[in-house]
Parts: structure tokens; sequence; C-alpha cells
């Protein structure tokens, strides 16, 4: 006959209870720890605070693009991951905008610097050319623009399309 289990029955202890203090001060630990570095703004992974969604962001958004110019003169956006494999367009803008940085804070008499973006460009659409009909069945391009592309933030990137004001930084014009 089955004995039927009373309230001060209890279940066996999984741990000791030393063991089970020392997995609370672990977690008291760790969740202190993250207090901490949130009040102290330490943005290290893991005890981070999440910079990257807590600042404010400035009203637009400006970013180093390439642009084709095909062969009928039409201009289009270079922007499709295929063209530039394996960096991709996003990591590619990037890299310009650093390189166009670090060409600016160098002494200005530095031509060399100057004509680094001007070769980066050139290399470009010896890329872009090199893949064309392999990698991806962009056009045939006659130049190759770089643009800084400024953008009013829109939530719904309605206007991404349609960027409020393009500087063109260089141009390479494909010999033929």
């Amino acid at each position: 006959m089955r004995r039927a289990a009373s309230i001060a029955d209890s279940p066996p202890e999984v741990f000791s209870p030393a063991r089970h203090r020392l997995a609370l001060w672990v977690i008291y630990g760790v969740l202190g720890a993250h207090v901490v570095a949130m009040i102290a703004k330490i943005d290290e992974w893991p005890l981070s605070y999440y910079g990257m969604y807590s600042r404010v962001q400035p009203p637009e958004v400006c970013w180093d693009v390439v642009y084709g110019v095909t062969t009928d003169g039409r201009e289009v956006r270079l922007q499709d991951d295929d063209f530039w494999q394996p960096i991709g367009a996003s990591r590619l803008g990037y890299a310009l905008k650093r390189l166009r940085q670090e060409a600016n804070t160098r002494d200005p008499a530095h031509s060399a610097d100057v004509q680094s973006v001007d070769r980066t460009i050139a290399g470009l659409m010896t890329i872009y050319e090199s893949r064309r009909g392999v990698d991806h069945d962009g056009p045939r391009l006659a130049k190759l623009r770089l643009y800084t592309v400024t953008w009013r933030l829109d939530p719904r990137l309605a206007n991404l399309d349609s960027p409020d004001r393009r500087d063109l930084v260089c141009e390479y014009v494909a010999q033929r």
C-alpha cells in the first residue's frame, strides 16, 4: 500500500547549503558588476551598458557611397554587396570614410595621402569590372565616383534613395 505524501516530507537536497550560498554569491556578483558598469558607463563586454542605443543621434547621417557612371551617362549607386564581395557595400563605405579621415588628419602638403583615395577608387573600378559578369550583373562603367552623401534621418527610410546632399570626393575615369 502506498503512503500518502505529507507536507512535512521535503524533496532531497540537490545542493549542499554551502554550494547553494556559493551559487547565490556568484549570481549576485555578476548582477552587481553589471550595475556598477552601468553606473560608471563602462562599455566593455560583457559588462556593457549598450551605449550604441543610449545616445541621442544627430539629425543627419553622412556616408561615403560609390556611384558608377555607365557608358551612356547614367549614374548608378553601387550598394549591392555582390559588387564588393567579400567586404560588402556598408564596410566599403566605412573603410573609405576612414581612409579619407586619415588622409585629412595628416599634413595637407602630402599629396600622396590625397592620391591614396584616388588610387583606391581606381582599384575599386578594377575589382568591379573583373567581377562583372562572373559574380554580379552590374552595368559596364565608364567612371567611378565617390560621394559623401547626407540624409536627414527618417525612421521609415522613405528618403533612402533621395539623399539631401551629395558632395563629390573624387572620380576615376576608366581608360578604354
